[in-house]
């Protein structure tokens, strides 16, 4: 999970290898986006789903649920 302004640009850095998540995992998988005007609206918006309800809501996701 992460922020960027190009979500094909970010995908391929991954898998080169060229990120910390890219030279862990070997296949990522988009599962879900948003949009947000700004970085700092971005930035709340994930801190809110990589912790409690959000991380649970996300596991759904990945398993096959769809989106509230």
């Amino acid at each position: 999970m992460g922020i960027t302004s190009n979500l094909v640009r970010r995908l391929r850095e991954h898998s080169r290898g060229k990120t910390k998540a890219g030279e862990i995992l070997s296949d990522l998988e988009v599962v879900y986006t948003e949009d947000f005007a700004d970085y700092t609206a971005a930035r709340a918006r994930e801190k809110a789903l990589k912790g409690g309800q959000g991380r649970k809501w996300l596991d759904g996701l990945e398993e096959g649920s769809r989106p509230a």
